[in-house]
């Protein structure tokens, strides 16, 4: 199966799990998946890079994406 498949599986199963918890953790690693998905289907690039890209990205949305998504779902939720 090619690395790009794996890493669209993760994503499908990193949304599976955050629809039954609903904290945002699992959504912003799947959200991650998808860049190293399109390193590794447009580019020949090792899996190093994609799982750096990863990393990144899920580092990112935790920190950056995470905190505002929170606080308009507690808004819209109360």
């Amino acid at each position: 199966m090619e690395p790009w498949a794996w890493w669209l599986i993760a994503l499908a199963a990193l949304a599976l799990i955050e629809a039954r918890r609903q904290d945002l953790v699992f959504a912003t690693f799947g959200g991650a998946a998808l860049l190293p998905s399109l390193i590794a289907g447009c580019t020949d690039a090792g899996f190093g890079l994609q799982v750096l890209a990863f990393v990144a990205m899920a580092v990112m949305g935790t920190l950056l994406l995470r905190p505002a998504l929170l606080t308009r779902l507690r808004a819209g939720s109360g």
